[in-house]
Order: C-alpha cells, then structure tokens, then sequence
C-alpha cells in the first residue's frame, strides 16, 4: 500500500488531487493517517511518543521550558489512555 503523506503547517492544508486542489486542516489529516494504520501501527506511535516525551521530559541538559512542556505533553497522554481504560472497565462492569 502507497500512501500519500500531506504536509502540516498552520491553516489549512492544500493536497492536489485529479479532483483539483483539495483543503485538510491539521486535524483532518491526523484522522486520514490514523484510519490508515492498524492497531499495532498505532500502538507503536503512542509507544514512540511515550519514550520520545520521558526522554525530552527527563533530559536535563535542555531548556527547563522544554522538559516541563515535555512532562506536561506526557502526563496529558497518560491521562488519556487512563481515561479511555476507565471506559471499558466500566463498561465491562455493566
């Protein structure tokens, strides 16, 4: 499988198609890539990001901007994944 990979940048996002010029914002290409892969693919990313923001959040040789942005992008991505296991085990429990 070929994939076409759009380029992100602030505002919308334009990507030439036989149809003509076609609009994405950010958001809506995010959504076009994450129907693309499977849940191992997925898995991989968020296990990717997850290294990538403890590594940046933990390395005192940056900015200290930059590792409480860092820890703050970490502990957020935590908070989702928890929140989203909440769901199933609720409902699982009815």
């Amino acid at each position: 499988m070929t994939v076409k990979l759009m380029q992100y940048k602030a505002g919308r996002n334009t990507c030439r198609e036989k149809e003509g010029i076609m609009e994405y914002t950010n958001q809506e290409i995010d959504e076009e890539y994450m129907q693309l892969l499977n849940k191992d693919n997925l898995q991989t990313v968020l296990q990717w990001t997850l290294a990538d923001l403890e590594t940046w959040a933990s390395n005192d040789s940056v900015d200290e901007k930059v590792q409480g942005f860092a820890f703050m992008l970490l502990e957020a991505v935590r908070y989702q994944m928890k929140k989203q296991i909440d769901v199933l085990n609720k409902d699982e429990e009815q």
